[in-house]
C-alpha cells in the first residue's frame, strides 16, 4: 500500500478541520447559510410501483452513507478480525446502534414532530453543545492533535470496560 505523503496528510488535516470548524460555527448560529435552511424536495415520476421506489431510495441512501459509516465499520472489521472472540459483540452493536435509532424514528415520527416543536427552545442549546464540540474537535484534527483524545485515561478505561 502505498503511504499519503505528510505534506497531503497535513493539507487535508487542515481542510478536514477547516470543514468541522465551519459546520461548527454554523451549528451555535455564528454563520448562517440560507441554502442549507431551506426546504430542498424532490419527487420520483414515472415509477408505479412504491416498492421500487422505496428500493432506490434505499439504495441512494446507503451510497450516500458509505463515506459516513465505512470508517466506523472499517475498524471494526479491523478489530473483529484481530480479535475473532470480540467479531459478534462488535458488529452486534454496531448494527445496533445504526439500526435502533432508525427504527425507533420510523415507529414514532409523528410523535417526534410534537417532541421537537415542544423542545425547540432546549434544541437550541443542544445544538450550540454539539456545535461547541465539533469546533473543538475541527481544531483538533487541523492541528493534528486529535489523538489527545484518544490518551485520556479516563475515557479509555470508560471506553475499555476498565474503569
Amino acid at each position: 500500500l502505498m503511504s499519503v505523503s505528510n505534506g497531503a496528510q497535513l493539507w487535508l488535516s487542515r481542510a478536514g478541520g477547516l470543514i468541522i470548524i465551519f459546520f461548527g460555527l454554523y451549528l451555535i448560529g455564528l454563520i448562517r447559510i440560507s441554502w442549507l435552511e431551506q426546504e430542498h424536495k424532490f419527487s420520483v415520476t414515472g415509477i408505479k410501483s412504491k416498492y421500487l421506489t422505496s428500493f432506490i431510495f434505499g439504495v441512494a441512501f446507503a451510497a450516500g452513507w458509505t463515506p459516513c459509516v465505512g470508517a466506523a465499520l472499517g475498524a471494526i472489521l479491523g478489530l473483529a478480525a484481530n480479535q475473532p472472540s470480540l467479531a459478534f459483540t462488535l458488529l452486534l452493536a454496531y448494527s445496533a446502534g445504526l439500526g435502533v435509532p432508525f427504527i425507533i424514528t420510523g415507529l414514532f415520527a409523528s410523535q417526534a414532530v410534537g417532541w421537537i416543536k415542544k423542545y425547540s427552545g432546549v434544541l437550541h442549546y443542544v445544538n450550540i453543545v454539539f456545535g461547541i464540540l465539533l469546533i473543538i474537535i475541527g481544531i483538533l484534527i487541523f492541528t493534528q492533535t486529535l489523538s489527545i483524545i484518544a490518551n485520556l485515561p479516563e475515557l479509555n478505561g470508560y471506553l475499555l470496560g476498565s474503569g
